[in-house]
């Protein structure tokens, strides 16, 4: 690699920059209209929620990949071939598997019941499939991209939220992210004794709790399960018995999530009330 200026390099993260007086200013008034609301109508730790989407990958491999030296930006190589083309390496890199979970937790650190969906038409073999494995804990659903859409979005209202949010007449705070779905359905979440609290575009890293320590907590789990198992994998032949390994490895994952796992996600997106002393539950 000497030859061409080249070095091993760990994989740089996407960076969005802004103004720093701006962003303290929109992180500032983010928390004061929550912390605004949360005292003004006495709610309760046990009713603030942050809901994400996360995606899971089937495999993870390293961080590492081959690079020019001195690179500030560095993208991931998934195989590394050497054509030159007006002095920069030409590379190829293979689709990564994935799917995408779903999960919310309050500032007490309960989670409600998750949500992965996979890759598969609507109704299709591979729900039949993988739906075979829902339990108390999680449900297993497919979606072309393995993304949550208006209807799968609707499902895990329906069946997830609504009926914990209308289970006392107290209302709940739902944190969500900028994405446009969330946005779209903000008017009829808050017609079920909910408020919703929007994240700043471009403050997600920040201010979403489950971005803190929950989803990469969730990561890491995986990552050490992968890395255990990773010749059993590879032995794995079809995609029923692959997507069957993810799914009890993301079992597994979900359950080391403790509770103080998610508590300490809420503090360090400045979001948290202690419990005793503070707002009293009528």
């Amino acid at each position: 690699m000497k030859n061409y200026d080249l070095t091993l390099q760990k994989v740089s993260k996407t960076k969005y920059f802004v103004n720093k007086e701006l962003k303290e200013e929109i992180i500032e008034n983010f928390l004061f209209k929550i912390y605004n609301f949360i005292y003004t109508n006495n709610i309760h730790p046990s009713e603030i929620w942050n809901m994400d989407q996360t995606s899971i990958f089937y495999e993870y491999p390293s961080d590492y990949t081959i690079n020019f030296k001195n690179s500030e930006n560095v993208q991931k190589n998934f195989f590394f071939n050497k054509i030159f083309l007006k002095n920069r390496v030409q590379v190829y890199s293979n689709e990564k598997k994935r799917c995408s979970l779903i999960i919310a937790c309050n500032i007490i650190g309960e989670k409600l019941k998750s949500f992965a969906i996979f890759s598969g038409t609507l109704d299709g073999r591979i729900l039949k499939e993988i739906s075979k494995f829902d339990d108390n804990n999680i449900i297993f659903r497919t979606q072309k991209n393995a993304w949550m859409n208006s209807k799968l979005f609707e499902e895990w209202l329906n069946n997830f939220w609504y009926p914990y949010a209308l289970s006392t007449p107290r209302t709940k705070i739902l944190i969500l992210d900028s994405y446009s779905l969330h946005k779209q359905f903000k008017k009829e979440i808050q017609q079920k004794n909910t408020k919703v609290f929007i994240i700043p575009p471009n403050m997600t890293p920040i201010l979403q709790p489950l971005d803190q320590n929950v989803n990469k907590e969730i990561k890491n789990s995986l990552k050490k399960i992968w890395i255990e198992t990773q010749s059993e994998f590879a032995l794995l032949t079809n995609e029923e018995s692959k997507r069957k390994k993810i799914i009890f490895d993301i079992k597994k994952a979900i359950n080391s999530i403790t509770k103080e796992i998610i508590i300490s996600s809420w503090k360090k997106a400045g979001i948290y009330i202690q419990i005793e002393g503070i707002i009293n539950i009528e």
